[in-house]
């Protein structure tokens, strides 16, 4: 049994790692060749990226169009991030939902607030589309704030 470390957050990443190290085993790939490959993998832009800022603040950015699925294991693997932190979750529009949107945006929202009962986080969504799953999420933030689009969010962080 090895353990390995790979620059890139979340447990649906994670899933996908397994699901490539299952395939490269089963075509025959030597261990040590895939230990070394995954050691070298990073995250495509804005899926899991860990960004260590200044302060002692770790910035996961997981900000590229999501999907409700993806967004539930992402706050699930930061359910497991150290409890005494304080969280900041900025949250965007999941566009492409269709007809669903809101019903969906409205099911996230409840999950965030449900999954981090009793922990410490603060909450900016912006964009109309996340105004559902604000009505949520905000029941359990320290704070909240709604801002209508990307230019304003960029000028309140």
């Amino acid at each position: 049994r090895r353990s390995i470390s790979c620059k890139i957050f979340g447990l649906h990443h994670a899933q996908n790692i397994a699901a490539a190290v299952a395939a490269a085993r089963l075509l025959g790939t030597p261990t040590n060749d895939i230990f070394q490959r995954l050691s070298q993998v990073q995250p495509a832009a804005h899926r899991g990226n860990i960004i260590n800022l200044a302060g002692g603040i770790t910035c996961i950015d997981e900000s590229y169009n999501s999907n409700p699925s993806a967004f539930k294991s992402s706050l699930q693997s930061l359910r497991r991030v150290d409890p005494s932190r304080t969280r900041y979750i900025v949250i965007g529009e999941m566009r492409e939902l269709g007809v669903h949107s809101d019903v969906l945006h409205r099911e996230c929202g409840k999950f965030l607030a449900e999954s981090h009962s009793g922990l410490k986080y603060r909450l900016l969504t912006v964009g109309d589309g996340a105004i559902p799953f604000a009505d949520e999420a905000k029941k359990g933030a320290l704070s909240f704030i709604h801002l209508p689009n990307y230019d304003a969010a960029l000028k309140d962080l």
